[in-house]
């Protein structure tokens, strides 16, 4: 069983929930900010993802169920050893960044938002997850923080925006801190959203609708496939 943590009802799994239904995973969702209690035991999972969310990984005071996720984090990758498989995305990189070595996360440069492109290392090209992926790759963005790599990560991506763009540490956790599973519909909820409107006036009309859903029907395709293959090497060993 996979264990996802959702931080708000409009950043659902998307296609990570999709491969998992087709390849028969069974997976699970916690809310903590809609009450879930925090677990006391963490092994009756196989393997953890950790979505994004709008919230900052500092804002306790905003949001106070981040302490007992981050507590649970932290639980999680202790008692996993590093053998159960962890997958954190954008804020979920972040907060894995953190639990992992109480690394940094804080406000980088700039919003990064919509499509933009990601260029992966030669760590990365050697990697056997990543080492299909293409040098260079268009994918989803929507954040403005960013997080210092934890002590023995290996840094898989950036661009010239934010550096840390993915992280590997050790053989099974995963961080990205961009959007690979998003769909076109999901990218229209998100800029239709009210509490989206500061975020898309910031990019200065950079940010319109139906650019985004075009450019969703070239790159969202090439996403889903490069975000299939890291699944299946992530999570498709073991985790019945």
């Amino acid at each position: 069983m996979i264990l996802v943590l959702q931080h708000i009802d409009d950043e659902p799994a998307a296609l990570i929930g999709d491969f998992f239904d087709r390849e028969g995973i069974p997976w699970e969702i916690m809310r903590f900010y809609a009450g879930d209690e925090k677990p006391q035991d963490t092994n009756r999972w196989n393997g953890l993802v950790i979505m994004g969310g709008p919230m900052g990984v500092y804002e306790e005071h905003k949001h106070p169920w981040l302490l007992q996720e981050k507590t649970f984090i932290r639980d999680f990758v202790n008692t996993a050893t590093h053998r159960r498989p962890i997958l954190g995305v954008c804020l979920g990189a972040q907060l894995l960044a953190n639990a992992l070595d109480d690394s940094e996360v804080y406000p980088g440069p700039q919003k990064e938002l919509g499509w933009g492109e990601v260029e992966w290392t030669s760590e990365a090209q050697r990697h056997p997850y990543f080492k299909h992926f293409p040098e260079k790759q268009t994918v989803f963005h929507w954040h403005g923080d960013t997080f210092h790599l934890p002590q023995g990560a290996i840094r898989l991506a950036g661009n010239a925006i934010y550096r840390n763009q993915a992280f590997a540490y050790g053989p099974r956790i995963v961080g990205l801190q961009f959007h690979i599973e998003v769909t076109a519909e999901l990218i229209r909820k998100w800029i239709e959203l009210p509490f989206s409107a500061p975020d898309i006036a910031a990019t200065g009309g950079m940010m319109r609708l139906e650019q985004q859903l075009e450019e969703a029907e070239q790159y969202v395709p090439q996403a889903q496939e490069s975000l299939n293959e890291l699944l299946r090497n992530l999570f498709k060993p073991g985790v019945r």
